[in-house]
């Protein structure tokens, strides 16, 4: 039981961490840009719940990933508008990737020079699993949040690098939050319902299976790094 509560303690504050920081990241670079909206609508704080989505929470609560409220952006105040969109767009993600990356620096050396000790230690272990989870949920938001998806930051990248009247900005301007709802549904049904069917062809749930499978292609790199870096 205590083992459970240390681990959900643990979950919900690198998720707490990794949505608030993602989403101060796209607004400090707004602000950077030229543009105050967001830190005109108070997004420049690490109060988690201006910077909640029901949605979005709901997802990373339940699945593995999910995303938080959009920052409200003027690209009109950019000084230079694609360049604007670009770049508070990739903020958040870059953000995740370094904290993943950090939190992987600091995991491995705990993990594998500390010692049975360490990990019978109540503390040492809750801060082995909350930078193991820091480590794949930033991962996981950072992937997420890259899927060319309104309204996602992909999709934002997307825009920035396409006409206004692009056939696919347009489609997915109109239906793509309809189309991120049915796989959401499909993930959720997925692994609560048929967890067995998933297990043995979890294409049938794109999302969690695209996300797992590159993500395991990034955090195992950055694992074998720290590894070296610390000659483990």
């Amino acid at each position: 039981m205590q083992l459970d509560i240390s681990y959900h303690l643990a979950r919900i504050l690198a998720l707490l961490i990794a949505l608030v920081l993602h989403e101060i990241a796209h607004a400090v670079v707004a602000l950077w840009n030229g543009d105050p909206t967001a830190k005109m609508a108070g997004r420049i704080s690490l109060n988690p719940v201006r910077h909640f989505d029901m949605l979005g929470l709901f997802m990373l609560l339940t699945l593995r990933f999910g995303y938080g409220k959009p920052v409200p952006i003027n690209p009109y105040n950019f000084k230079n508008r694609r360049l604007g969109i670009f770049t508070v767009s990739i903020a958040g993600v870059s953000v995740n990737l370094l904290l993943s990356f950090i939190s992987a620096g600091v995991y491995v050396p705990l993990y594998y020079l500390s010692g049975a000790a360490a990990i019978n230690n109540a503390f040492f272990s809750f801060l082995i699993t909350f930078f193991l989870l820091m480590v794949f949920i930033n991962i996981f938001l950072m992937i997420f949040n890259l899927l060319p998806i309104y309204p996602l930051d992909g999709f934002r990248v997307v825009e920035s690098l396409t006409r206004y009247n692009n056939p696919y900005v347009v489609f997915m301007r109109k239906y793509g939050i309809y189309l991120l709802l049915g796989l959401f549904i499909i993930s959720i049904m997925g692994g609560y319902m048929f967890p067995g069917l998933i297990a043995q062809y979890p294409y049938l749930d794109p999302l969690s299976y695209v996300i797992t499978k590159v993500s395991s292609w990034i955090i195992n790199p950055i694992l074998k790094f720290w590894m070296f870096v610390w000659g483990v």
